[in-house]
């Protein structure tokens, strides 16, 4: 009976000792709460992280929208101004060849101007000629000047014709008159054309009156 009891009495004592104390309680509660608040934590960061990743993922794209919006906007830009410049009305030309006797009511005679009388015949026509090679320093002599004879006569009627044109509306011609004097640039649709250096063929002869 001894024995047993000593035997009961030594299992409570192992029970006393494996029991935890309050001590290590506390301990434990503390570690798994801090714990779980690291655990707290790393979830909010990786969410912080998650959301500053998909911001960062939209600010590019809006970055890259914008960027191309530029772009895009930056070649309009460039295409209309470029319209703009072919659309722009040029200034009237000014031929200054065609300036020599533009509002005279009597033109030099210098083989340039083309007045009626000189296409009357081709004796006046050849007296035209020979003032006109006179104005252009042409050194022809009598075979290349008949050469050249009907290729100059056609071109003499023709800067006549286109004369006779022009010059009908006289309101115009006055408003052109006074913008020239007034030193604007004048439209050559309004200038009196005269004989170039070229209109008897030139020299040396090109191809295209060599056939003519």
């Amino acid at each position: 009976m001894r024995e047993k009891k000593g035997e009961g009495s030594t299992d409570a004592g192992c029970a006393a000792k494996t029991k935890p104390d309050r001590r290590t309680l506390t301990m434990a509660s503390k570690l798994v709460t801090a714990v779980a608040r690291q655990a707290a934590a790393t979830s909010r960061a990786a969410r912080l992280a998650a959301v500053a990743r998909h911001d960062a993922a939209a600010a590019s794209r809006s970055a890259g929208l914008a960027a191309a919006a530029a772009s895009r906007a930056a070649r309009l830009a460039a295409a209309a101004a470029s319209r703009a410049a072919r659309l722009k009305p040029r200034p009237p030309l000014d031929d200054a060849a065609r300036l020599s006797f533009r509002y005279s009511s009597e033109p030099p005679d210098d083989g340039k101007c083309v007045t009626k009388e000189d296409l009357e015949s081709d004796e006046a026509v050849w007296a035209l000629f020979e003032r006109y090679c006179k104005s252009y320093n042409r050194k022809y002599d009598h075979a290349q000047m008949v050469r050249r004879f009907r290729i100059f006569k056609f071109n003499a009627k023709r800067t006549y014709c286109w004369n006779q044109y022009l010059h009908k509306d006289v309101k115009e011609l006055a408003r052109a008159k006074k913008d020239r004097d007034l030193g604007l640039p004048v439209d050559s649709w309004y200038l009196q054309k005269e004989l170039g250096e070229y209109d008897d063929g030139g020299e040396p002869l090109t191809e295209n009156w060599r056939k003519f």
